[in-house]
């Protein structure tokens, strides 16, 4: 019995040893969301093929991108849609939205 008493007090005593910490990171990265595109529309930035667009439509993924200014363009079969200069800061999301443009 001193024994099995011994063994819990020590099991006890060195459950509370140790603290707990919980630590937390935050992604300040600019995002980019495009909606209203086609399945098949493509996405460049810099003069580079991210991926389609329809892979970054927020739910849940966007496009984490550089801070700083980029160019933008979006291809549906070769055909540029969309191509413009844009400029994201730390923490931003930037909608991209081509429903009035079909």
């Amino acid at each position: 019995m001193k024994n099995f008493l011994a063994i819990a007090a020590v099991i006890i005593l060195s459950a509370c040893s140790y603290p707990h910490t919980n630590t937390t990171t935050v992604n300040d990265e600019p995002t980019l969301v495009f909606e209203g595109t086609s399945s098949t529309a493509e996405v460049y930035l810099n003069g580079l093929n991210v991926g389609l667009a329809a892979n970054y439509n927020g739910e849940p993924n966007s496009l984490i991108v550089p801070r700083g200014t980029h160019q933008l363009e979006i291809r549906d079969n070769g055909t540029i849609i969309l191509s413009e200069k844009i400029f994201v800061s730390d923490g931003s999301v930037k909608t991209i939205s081509l429903t009035g443009s079909k």
